[in-house]
């Protein structure tokens, strides 16, 4: 998988260890998503606009749909927890928006069903 190439999380806890494919999972759902590239939203370098925003939700998500909090978050991602509650506190600022919220739960949807899915077959 490209995001196992790119992406090397941190494996500090049982917690992280076991939610390392997961996080991949999300990443490269949120990269078709959005149109912006693996690479782009896991690399640490500095974004603005449109990537910042992609890899924003990818923290949201990780927090929401994994249940990690945000120090496993920022770990995984070698951000600061507080980088990561911003994240999380822009994103669902940003659900106010009617058609934003019903993308971000279309999102959800297939990263739910796709995760049952492989724990169906694991």
């Amino acid at each position: 998988m490209i995001a196992a190439q790119v992406f090397r999380p941190e494996r500090s806890g049982v917690a992280r260890a076991d939610k390392s494919g997961d996080i991949d999972h999300l990443v490269v759902v949120v990269a078709a998503a959005t149109k912006i590239s693996v690479a782009e939203l896991v690399f640490s370098y500095r974004r603005t606009g449109p990537v910042a925003r992609a890899r924003q939700l990818v923290f949201y998500l990780a927090c929401t749909c994994l249940d990690l909090n945000y120090s496993q978050v920022g770990a995984a991602f070698a951000r600061d927890r507080t980088t990561i509650r911003h994240a999380c506190a822009r994103t669902e600022d940003r659900r106010d928006n009617p058609r934003f919220d019903r993308w971000l739960e279309d999102i959800e949807k297939i990263i739910h069903s796709t995760l049952e899915l492989q724990n169906d077959w694991s």
